[in-house]
């Protein structure tokens, strides 16, 4: 499995230094979950959607190098980051072919195995394209990340059925 950029650790609730009150703490997840807050962080997203995507845009270019150098450690943490950013802007096509490929390169790490260059290439050009079309019908996404949800299967062996459910994760 290919390592994150960082290291996480897991505290156990119990040991876990009490912060607030636990009727502080309801009323804070309730404040969360109303509609002036949810209204508030949309507007937030939508001020800096520009930069999101140039960001995004900014992962499909490292993504690029790395995939062209054959550095799939790197590959995948750019993907990581491209399908876990690219839905918040819009870039729901590009988000979901960067899944298809992390799925397909931790599942090789997983199984000590050496990836397809071309299969990670068609993922590439695919989360590249989507990525930079100007409209939502040049993106043809969806169409896509299941063709390459159902290569991805092939190649490992896998029922198409849960490749293809995969993909849409």
């Amino acid at each position: 499995m290919f390592q994150r950029r960082a290291k996480v650790e897991f505290i156990d609730a119990k040991s876990y230094p009490r912060v607030v009150r636990g009727a502080d703490a309801a009323h804070f997840v309730s404040t969360l979950k109303g509609e002036d807050a949810s209204r508030r962080a949309n507007r937030a997203v939508l001020a800096r959607t520009s930069q999101l995507r140039d960001a995004v845009l900014d992962y499909v270019n490292a993504l690029e190098q790395a995939a062209r150098a054959g550095d799939d450690a790197a590959a995948f943490g750019e993907a990581h980051e491209i399908r876990g950013l690219a839905g918040t802007v819009g870039l729901v096509a590009a988000g979901t072919v960067a899944n298809g490929l992390c799925l397909y390169l931790d599942a090789l790490a997983q199984r000590g195995q050496s990836a397809d260059r071309a299969v990670i290439m068609l993922h590439v050009d695919a989360i590249a394209r989507a990525a930079r079309a100007q409209d939502e019908a040049t993106r043809l996404g969806g169409k896509v990340a299941a063709e390459l949800a159902s290569l991805v299967a092939h190649k490992l062996g896998d029922d198409l059925d849960i490749a293809a459910e995969r993909s849409k994760t």
